[in-house]
């Protein structure tokens, strides 16, 4: 059975800095990780999981907006998503 994602995002701060970083040259840095943090955690809210007992262990993703790339484990049983690795994609990236 599948529900929504309900869970709650470790290091928000470290998320957060790490946008600001791959924003830099933004011309507002801060408003712009702001708007990437929740895009990324809507789009963990609209993540659909299926919660049997098979499922519950922790599984790794990747979300992608513009030129930002989050890695991510989502943990059931703390109910939290873990950030792995946030990076910046260059334009052959994207084209692949």
């Amino acid at each position: 059975m599948t529900q929504p994602l309900v869970c709650t995002i470790r290091d928000q701060k470290r998320l957060q800095r790490e946008f600001e970083l791959l924003s830099a040259d933004a011309f507002d840095p801060r408003r712009q990780a702001e708007e990437l943090c929740e895009r990324f955690q809507q789009a963990i809210r609209l993540r659909r999981v299926d919660w049997t007992v098979e499922s519950r262990r922790p599984s790794e993703h990747v979300w992608t907006f513009g030129k930002a790339q989050v890695r991510y484990r989502i943990v059931p049983d703390a109910e939290a998503v873990e950030i792995l690795s946030v990076s910046a994609l260059d334009a052959s990236d994207k084209t692949r």
